[in-house]
């Protein structure tokens, strides 16, 4: 193995590249055994089951490497794999990281319930590095149905064996209704996930569907009750009686997304002069102000002192800014086109979203709450080979064509995650809408724990450092030892000259491709890979400086894009 082993334009690293595999299987997909019933029971033409007692065999590839039975050698054995990454942040929790860098670092020890291959394509089988031995998907009338049929006998990392329990358990924190991390699961329209997200009963649900449905917005913008179908004048009263609470939690969203994500243009001429960060922090009303200012609602005058949209002014340190003022400004520009409302949305809620939420909570509770999801069920069935096997079935409403990318989630195992957690779990190992149940969740973030090749080992001096899982699926990994290394955005080249690294992924130009090609110096120990980076770049044009739409849009329409294009590019 080559010191430096590639130089990428984009890297994405699939860890299967580290371990030993066997053939590909010829059907990697699924195949199409029938799916079982909502019951788990099967029907009279399929194979007798295994008979009791018998030992169950672990659904692995028979030619699989095991580095105990023959063990590594060379710099395989002694040498560790050095791939670069950026700054981490150390959420190392397969629940809630959420920059790249982190998702990799969780990735290298987890295992999905589905493989995505190369070419973005589902997988299941013996020979892919995945928890479902098959899987089926088949519209039912106007219900979308996955089966996933399990393997048996896979270890995650500790030695348990993993079970649909574990699958179970990580569908339920993805959809419970506290859960804050980046996993859009709870978006799809499995059957029974709203009743459980807000603990509520479908004929709530359905009458909430129908008052969104009539709005509150007339011809003048005013607020009008329209007819809502199925549903009092008096029950739409008490519904949009939540707007204004709605509207100030709608704004703070805004505010904290605004003090995250822009704190460079605190004390900035031209977006919030005569302040530093330091005491934007301190005081929640100019944390309010400055979200306003940066979202068009307001700026500071000459004197420090805040002027909102509306025209009102306000005394810093005497007067109040708080979420209600934003919310005050944002019916001024808007009346009550919720619309035009959600285009100031920071997050992934619309204001409809927070008054329903409200509502529910005030007054749609279920006495006993909702224990379950009804679309998520499990049991026992028997494939083409007559092995008994568990399996998780998940019906959706409709048709979802993203349904299949969103389900193959990691399956992470209950047992380590939940372990000391003080409360009381329930059948799926959850605690639904309990926020000490999700900080538990979250106290587990400096390491994570799966069933993937690697075993984390220790974060320390910027470097992730892992062992192999010798009792990975796919068999053990060639490499010993594998370790992600910190390295600064443009440093890349300069590390794997001085080989800090062995792998990674800088952004190409004619002039880097050149210098490898010539295998001069430093240069002759690298080889490269071009791979195309599936992104985009955009021009932005700040509305505080410019806050004329139509200006805005003559200046994008005057750009000469290819220029641009041909630039960024060169000769690559």
């Amino acid at each position: 193995m080559k010191k430096v082993l590639a130089l990428l334009l984009t890297f994405v690293m699939v860890f299967s590249v580290f371990t030993a595999c066997g053939p590909k299987d010829s059907d990697p997909t699924s195949t199409q055994t029938q799916a079982p019933d909502q019951t788990g029971e099967t029907t009279p033409t399929e194979p007798e089951p295994t008979e009791p007692g018998t030992e169950v065999q672990a659904d692995v590839p028979a030619d699989r490497y095991d580095a105990i039975a023959t063990p590594r050698t060379g710099n395989n054995a002694t040498s560790p794999l050095v791939v670069s990454t950026g700054t981490l942040d150390g959420k190392f929790n397969p629940f809630f990281n959420t920059s790249t860098y982190d998702t990799d670092v969780v990735g290298m020890t987890q295992l999905g319930l589905l493989y995505y291959n190369k070419d973005g394509a589902p997988e299941a089988g013996i020979n892919v590095p995945s928890f479902a031995y098959e899987y089926t998907q088949e519209i039912e009338g106007d219900t979308s149905v996955y089966t996933f049929v399990l393997k048996n006998g896979i270890p995650f990392s500790d030695g348990v064996i993993m079970s649909a329990k574990d699958v179970l358990f990580s569908m339920y924190v993805l959809a419970d209704p506290l859960y804050d991390g980046s996993s859009t699961f709870y978006t799809m329209k499995i059957q029974g996930i709203g009743e459980y997200r807000l603990q509520t009963s479908k004929d709530v649900i359905e009458k909430v569907e129908a008052i969104l449905e009539a709005g509150i917005e007339d011809e003048d913008g005013e607020m009008v009750i329209n007819p809502a179908s199925g549903v009092s004048e008096a029950d739409q009263e008490a519904f949009w009686g939540y707007l204004d609470e709605a509207g100030a939690a709608f704004a703070q969203e805004i505010v904290d997304y605004v003090n995250a994500s822009y704190p460079q243009y605190i004390g900035d001429e031209d977006a919030f002069p005569g302040y530093d960060a330091d005491q934007v922090a301190a005081d929640p009303n100019l944390q309010v102000a400055f979200g306003m200012a940066m979202w068009g609602f307001g700026e500071l005058d000459e004197d420090g002192n805040f002027v909102d949209a509306l025209g009102n002014t306000y005394v810093i340190g005497e007067d109040e800014v708080n979420a209600d003022v934003y919310w005050e400004n944002i019916l001024g520009a808007y009346g009550y086109d919720l619309d035009g409302i959600n285009g100031e949305q920071a997050g992934d809620l619309t204001i409809q979203d927070y008054v329903n939420d409200i509502y529910v909570a005030n007054e749609g509770q279920l006495e006993g709450g909702v224990p379950d999801i009804t679309g998520i069920t499990s049991g026992t069935v028997v494939s083409d080979d007559g092995v008994e096997r568990e399996y998780v079935k998940v019906v959706l409403d409709g048709v979802d064509p993203t349904a299949i990318f969103k389900l193959g989630v990691s399956v992470v195992p209950q047992h380590y995650y939940t372990e000391g957690f003080a409360g009381e779990t329930n059948e799926q190992g959850v605690v639904v809408g309990d926020k000490d149940f999700m900080a538990h969740l979250k106290t587990k973030n400096d390491k994570p724990v799966g069933a993937g090749p690697y075993v984390f080992e220790e974060y320390k001096d910027n470097v992730v450092t892992y062992g192999p899982n010798e009792s990975f699926l796919l068999g053990s990994p060639r490499i010993h030892t594998f370790r992600y290394k910190e390295i600064s955005l443009g440093a890349e080249l300069d590390a794997l000259k001085t080989e800090e690294v062995h792998y990674a992924d800088p952004s190409a130009s004619t002039t880097i491709i050149n210098d490898v090609t010539s295998g001069e110096g430093d240069y002759g120990k690298l080889q490269y890979t071009l791979v195309d980076n599936d992104g985009y770049g955009y021009i932005g044009i700040q509305g505080q400086a410019i806050p004329e739409l139509e200006v805005r849009t003559a200046l994008a329409r005057a750009m000469n894009c290819q220029l641009a294009v041909d630039d960024y590019y060169g000769e690559l």
